[in-house]
């Protein structure tokens, strides 16, 4: 903390954050994520108090709860008895 808010901060936290979670990403821990900086939420009161609100959103993969599998009975497999002559 303690560091000047400037758009050169917002980019690095937002980018340091997004990396964080492309990595939980490709560790499968989540489906997507996304980090940004809204100038709209981030009012010019709180700016000047030191305080910066950073958004996020995010999925995580659903948990399998059921798996079926389907069944075919078919003759279609003979014809490798007759290949083995």
């Amino acid at each position: 903390m303690d560091m000047p808010i400037n758009q050169a901060l917002i980019d690095a936290l937002t980018e340091s954050v997004n990396t964080w979670g492309r990595k939980l990403i490709a560790d499968g821990a989540l489906l997507g994520f996304e980090c940004w900086y809204d100038p709209a939420r981030n009012e010019q009161t709180e700016l000047a108090a030191g305080h910066l609100l950073l958004s996020y959103k995010f999925t995580p993969p659903p948990p399998l709860e059921r798996l079926t599998f389907e069944t075919e009975i078919t003759s279609e497999y003979l014809v490798s008895l007759e290949s083995n002559r």
